[in-house]
């Protein structure tokens, strides 16, 4: 028996988007019409030129065939095959015959798919402008799993379609970066914010809960690494402070030194050397005095010892 995986998140989104089917005839044919600039190929056999529209998605070729048939068109054939491929997935061809497919789009196959031209949308049409993006990500889209990183892109083959889409998405105040990959033009957005305002542009609610929810999480845990850094610096920076003091009163202990310090300096020094990894503040209300003052009669110790070192390294060049 094969195993069957479950979908990674980019493919839950786009079965997510396939079931999300637009009400009015124009968000319709904008919806479809970015599908076919992006996955859709002129085909000329014995019967005539017809549009083919292939993919791997099952909900996606049937919305595909609905939404044709939303047009009038009935005729249009859907046809499975095996991917020659080792995973051998299903592959799906939608096929319509050129005369259909230019009563839906009078403009003809070859000005909607082979000169690529971007759509333009007056400002009450913003359904439509989401639809043709939601077709556009259906028919070349992908994005990562938010638990590893924020990336989402759209992959063009042409390379004058790809830069007249990113004046299309800037214009939808969607700053998306272009670059090149393997022959192919990529549109991207790689932070959360840009991702997020994406899925909600194109109607991928539940995924963007999803990944608000990650996100938080993420977050959380960012601040928890935060907090747990910094207190691993204050511990290291205490026990290296402790350490040097510890260090100044055993010499001044060594030289008779310290019991000759006020008594306010002596109990701060065995309170150093009882509590080796306490902080000013613990000292500071073990002794009942502030913390300033813990900090100045240390540092005076430490200053004292600083002198007895000099002095002896002098004496000991003198002696020699």
């Amino acid at each position: 028996m094969v195993a069957i995986s479950a979908p990674n998140f980019s493919q839950q989104v786009k079965n997510e988007l396939a079931h999300i089917k637009p009400t009015h005839p124009s968000c319709k044919k904008a919806e479809l019409f970015g599908l076919i600039q992006t996955i859709g190929n002129l085909n000329i056999n014995t019967l005539g030129p017809s549009l083919e529209i292939k993919t791997e998605n099952a909900a996606l070729a049937r919305k595909v065939v609905s939404l044709f048939r939303d047009f009038g068109q009935r005729n249009s054939e859907l046809l499975v095959e095996k991917e020659t491929k080792l995973k051998k997935r299903n592959l799906y061809r939608v096929r319509v015959k050129a005369e259909d497919f230019n009563a839906v789009f009078p403009k003809s196959i070859h000005t909607n798919i082979l000169d690529k031209k971007v759509p333009s949308f007056s400002e009450d049409q913003e359904c439509c402008r989401r639809s043709y993006l939601r077709g556009l990500f259906l028919g070349s889209g992908s994005v990562q799993n938010p638990e590893k990183t924020y990336h989402l892109e759209i992959r063009i083959s042409d390379r004058k379609f790809a830069q007249r889409l990113k004046e299309f998405l800037d214009l939808s105040m969607l700053k998306f970066g272009l670059t090149e990959r393997r022959n192919e033009q990529l549109l991207y957005i790689k932070d959360s914010e840009s991702v997020a305002n994406f899925l909600t542009m194109v109607g991928a609610h539940s995924a963007l809960l999803k990944m608000e929810n990650i996100r938080i999480i993420k977050d959380m845990k960012n601040n928890v690494n935060r907090m747990v850094n910094c207190e691993d610096a204050n511990i290291d920076k205490t026990i290296t402070a402790s350490l040097k003091q510890v260090k100044a009163i055993d010499l001044l202990e060594d030289h008779g030194i310290l019991r000759t310090l006020p008594r306010s300096f002596q109990e701060v020094a065995r309170v150093r050397k009882e509590n080796f990894d306490a902080s000013y503040t613990k000292i500071a209300e073990i002794l009942e005095i502030s913390k300033s003052a813990v900090s100045y009669r240390l540092k005076k110790i430490e200053k004292v010892a600083e002198k007895i070192s000099k002095d002896s390294r002098i004496d000991s060049v003198d002696v020699e």
